[in-house]
């Protein structure tokens, strides 16, 4: 956030700092997460193409592990501090709950 308080994007995406395990510290409800959600997590890797897999999990209300995967694409010729995503997020892939792998 900016002194002001408005939210800012970053000048410049640095996808080796944005790469890993991320843990939910706050939650806002989203329509397609459950509000009683537990152990959130969202771990993003580098794939061989460039795009970036997007591994969200968590603990539903009642009790049951779930899993949604989805793809992120770098975009490119955003200026920076335009306040337009550095990245492109499609979660078309896959959602399932019960036991998930990695």
């Amino acid at each position: 956030m900016s002194a002001n308080g408005d939210v800012a994007s970053v000048a410049q995406l640095d996808l080796q700092r944005y790469l890993g395990l991320w843990f939910e510290i706050g939650r806002l409800p989203l329509r397609f997460e459950d509000d009683d959600a537990i152990r959130v997590t969202a771990e993003y890797s580098l794939r061989e193409d460039g795009s970036i897999r997007v591994d969200n999990r968590c603990i539903d209300g009642e009790g049951a592990p779930t899993q949604a995967l989805g793809q992120a694409d770098p975009v490119e010729g955003i200026p920076a501090g335009s306040g337009s995503p550095s990245c492109r997020l499609g979660c078309a892939g896959s959602r399932s709950r019960g036991p998930t792998t990695g």
